[in-house]
């Protein structure tokens, strides 16, 4: 209790103080809202009549997340088959969790929810110390993650809108609040799509299904596709058809297939083609790292300069086990079982990972 004591009063006051950094949506009244307690109890199904409401709202119940849809309804408050479905805003989420970055082994964590322990490494399927298999990945973020999530963005950017026509003033790309990447698209092309034709459109984006028909192999005609430039990047297409007639057909596509994971965006299908999912609001904060959602401008990002809302202020806190972190230019840690002062903005940071308690 005391370490939700502690975060609850950091986003009390944040919310008191910075409010003004909560965007408020266009058609707010229009649009369904949720929020999930310190408890972990997720509440959906709200709806707010403008800003002054919501920022009421945020003040009165200090909730640990705060979640608006993309989607307009005719009435939000109803149950999901009843709202009235309108449309709804194109988004991808990029999270680096996936991408496999070499930092795993250092910045990855496994709490045991039966014992307690802390365990750093590779992921883990028992607890080495009691042999439970109820294990919470904690990650940290850290530059290599940041990095390889903005190429990702990037990519999905270059494709947006050298593919579809997306203009640059249509996207925003904002930090999730923890260790991803939201990209919001505004274009009014996108906003009545239903999932069928939203999953297309994911598909076309990660190169799913990419076939050598595409550069003119097999039994079909090329097909017009800025596909082709990319794999046309990777080697010369005197090049590819020596690959086609040493390979054949199904080994030419499998390699297809590994230039797509390299060329294509990483992102989760399965967010963009949910039209009655709720995304966190963005300048609201995240409860696994006291982090505020933001926008991202350019591809320099640094969490704990341009997402963290809290300074320096020193906290007494026990920290279990901690990889080291760079905070606003300094270095902190690693700790392991250890009492320290911290800047405030790092030791929500880490009480909110479940590393650490307040003294």
């Amino acid at each position: 209790m005391k370490e939700v004591d502690f975060l609850k009063a950091a986003f009390r006051e944040y919310y008191f103080k910075m409010s003004d950094r909560v965007e408020v949506p266009e058609h707010i009244e229009e649009r369904e809202f949720g929020y999930q307690n310190f408890e972990g109890v997720m509440i959906r199904h709200l709806s707010f009549r403008d800003g002054g409401d919501l920022r009421a709202f945020l003040l009165r119940e200090v909730p640990a997340g705060v979640y608006c849809s993309p989607a307009r309804y005719t009435d939000p408050t109803l149950p999901m088959e009843e709202k009235g479905w309108k449309e709804a805003d194109l988004i991808f989420d990029i999270d680096a969790d996936e991408l496999e970055c070499k930092c795993w082994n250092e910045y990855r964590y496994w709490i045991c929810e039966s014992c307690s322990a802390i365990h750093k490494g590779a992921k883990l399927d028992e607890c080495p110390t009691c042999g439970s298999g109820r294990l919470r990945p904690v990650n940290f973020v850290c530059d290599e993650c940041i990095k390889k999530g903005l190429g990702e963005v990037s990519k999905l950017l270059e494709i947006l809108k050298e593919d579809f026509g997306v203009k640059e003033g249509d996207v925003k790309v904002y930090f999730s609040g923890n260790v991803g990447f939201h990209i919001h698209v505004k274009d009014e092309r996108f906003k009545g799509l239903g999932p069928a034709e939203r999953a297309e459109i994911c598909d076309y984006l990660m190169g799913r299904g990419l076939m050598p028909e595409v550069l003119g192999f097999g039994r079909g005609m090329p097909l017009a596709s800025r596909w082709r430039d990319r794999v046309l990047d990777s080697s010369s297409l005197a090049e590819l058809k020596r690959m086609y007639r040493k390979m054949g057909y199904e080994g030419f596509r499998s390699w297809l297939e590994r230039v797509a994971l390299e060329a294509g965006a990483r992102i989760d299908p399965s967010v963009t083609i949910d039209v009655h999912r709720i995304f966190r609001l963005p300048g609201t904060l995240h409860r696994k790292s006291g982090m505020a959602k933001v926008g991202v401008r350019g591809l320099e990002f640094d969490p704990f300069r341009d997402a963290m809302p809290f300074g320096s202020e020193p906290v007494r806190l026990f920290v279990e086990r901690s990889p080291r972190l760079d905070f606003r230019g300094e270095a902190f840690g690693p700790f392991e079982r250890e009492e320290v002062e911290l800047p405030k903005g790092l030791a929500v940071y880490l009480v909110a990972k479940g590393v650490a308690r307040p003294l």
